[in-house]
């Protein structure tokens, strides 16, 4: 089986490392819920830099408590063994078994951009009803959501793939790919800051989102750009033709949607000001 497949097989997919340096700054409380939590190596990450949060620095908290949620079993069962979190629990991002504000603050870390555009709102729905203070997240900048070089190479690597795909691997290889974006002006409205946009509104670095519970308004988020749930014909247990057509489909989405070919162009013309170039 090729390293891709087997990677997330293993311990699902592994946010990028310096995503941590984002978050670890608007950390407050005690406890945390992380949200597609996959084998928990940022959470990891944060434990060790624990003493410069706010949480700890200003709020003095020595030792958080953290609750991983993940909808992949394997990624589940490599988070319980690897022991970032406290707790860890089986479940989609839309619909989590723990109580309303159970948390001080919920996050989700490079996770609504995997979800299909009819389960973004209802996901945000539900960070917002755990976390007591504060939400925050990261998700791509909607001009790099589509990531053109990595889809291009799968779809050739996926096809000439000749170990069989059933449905549990689909299930997993699908989570990873990129199907919906929010735009930052849909988050603004809500009641989100970006913390990664200078007072110009320039983008920095990747975006993290960060909105205090009571000024999170949802109602005010209007459509999310991305793809339908495409289904997952069965072919004889084969796969394989439903992860291509899905691959594909991302691949589809910045040309078939205005809105991300228009923010494609804006990111860049503010990247061009941020260079100088």
């Amino acid at each position: 089986m090729r390293q891709y497949r087997r990677s997330l097989l293993v311990n699902g997919q592994v946010s990028p490392l310096h995503i941590t340096d984002l978050v670890q700054p608007h950390l407050i409380g005690r406890s945390f819920a992380d949200v597609g939590c996959g084998a928990g190596v940022p959470v990891s990450i944060l434990r060790a830099r624990w003493p410069w949060t706010p949480a700890f620095m200003t709020e003095e908290v020595e030792k958080p408590y953290f609750v991983g949620v993940d909808f992949s079993p394997r990624a589940v069962t490599y988070a319980r063994q690897y022991g970032a979190y406290d707790r860890v629990i089986l479940a989609v991002s839309a619909a989590i078994p723990l109580d309303d504000e159970e948390v001080d603050v919920s996050m989700s870390l490079e996770n609504l951009e995997h979800l299909y555009a009819h389960e973004v709102i209802p996901a945000l729905e539900e960070l917002v009803r755990l976390a007591r203070r504060r939400v925050v997240f990261t998700t791509p900048w909607p001009w790099d959501v589509v990531n053109v070089p990595w889809l291009t190479q799968e779809i050739a690597a996926a096809r000439t793939d000749p170990d069989p795909l059933g449905l549990d691997e689909f299930r997993v290889l699908a989570g990873c790919v990129h199907k919906s974006t929010l735009l930052p002006e849909q988050l603004a409205r809500c009641g989100f800051t970006c913390a990664s946009v200078s007072e110009r509104g320039i983008p920095l670095q990747h975006p993290v989102y960060v909105g205090e519970k009571e000024q999170i308004d949802l109602s005010m988020i209007g459509s999310v750009i991305g793809l339908d749930d495409m289904g997952v014909p069965d072919e004889a247990g084969e796969f394989k033709t439903a992860y291509l057509q899905l691959l594909e489909a991302s691949l589809d989405l910045r040309t078939r949607t205005p809105a991300l070919e228009r923010s494609r162009r804006f990111g860049r013309a503010r990247q061009r000001r941020i260079s100088g170039r």
